[in-house]
């Protein structure tokens, strides 16, 4: 069950991993991205400081990781579903929520595991273990390279070609006419400024 469970926990991260990943690069500039892995580190240092107190009420690790799986899954299908909604800033929230989420399930899953079995025991299954986490990072990688990425490649791809439907990361303030109409008082933020740059 160790096996199955990781290699599911790492296929479905890898996916997201591979969302985020595009949709932060093709939304944001690069220089972001310390700004982004700051934002998990300093989360999950919070977040382990109430993880600690939780444990204290809560025996069953088997229980905290569920309630953390199925809680983890509502905030992700809610990033996915009203992403263009959330404005420009959405990919760097998506980014730090998949990061501090892959850390938490994967200390609740040790440490269930750890409850679960001797040292002895662990010796012999935990190497097997970890080759399920290896397997599901393969698989995951496969499963986004022809299905996830394509689609945020797309829409990359369409903003280059002068689609005007407005896309995350593409905020354009609208406080007078010139502006909604890519005149000098045009300001861009996120790809679109970029685009704006080399033409």
């Amino acid at each position: 069950m160790g096996f199955v469970g990781l290699l599911a926990i790492m296929t479905a991260h890898s996916v997201m991993e591979t969302a985020r990943d595009t949709l932060f690069l093709t939304s944001l500039p690069a220089t972001h991205l310390p700004r982004a892995y700051l934002a998990i580190a300093l989360l999950a240092i919070l977040e382990l400081r109430i993880h600690e107190r939780v444990l204290r009420h809560v025996r069953d690790r088997r229980k905290l990781l569920s309630a953390s799986l199925v809680f983890g899954s509502f905030i992700t299908l809610s990033f996915w579903a009203f992403l263009e909604e959330m404005g420009a800033w959405a990919p760097f929230g998506f980014y730090v929520w998949t990061g501090l989420l892959i850390t938490v399930v994967l200390i609740e899953f040790w440490l269930l595991l750890d409850d679960a079995v001797t040292v002895t025991q662990a010796k012999r299954i935990f190497p097997a273990i970890a080759a399920g986490g290896v397997t599901g990072a393969m698989l995951g990688s496969l499963l986004a390279e022809g299905s996830t990425a394509s689609r945020f490649a797309g829409r990359a791809r369409a903003r280059r070609h002068g689609d005007p439907r407005p896309r995350v990361g593409d905020a354009v303030s609208l406080e007078d006419p010139g502006r909604s109409s890519g005149g000098p008082g045009c300001r861009r933020t996120g790809t679109s400024a970029r685009l704006a740059a080399s033409r």
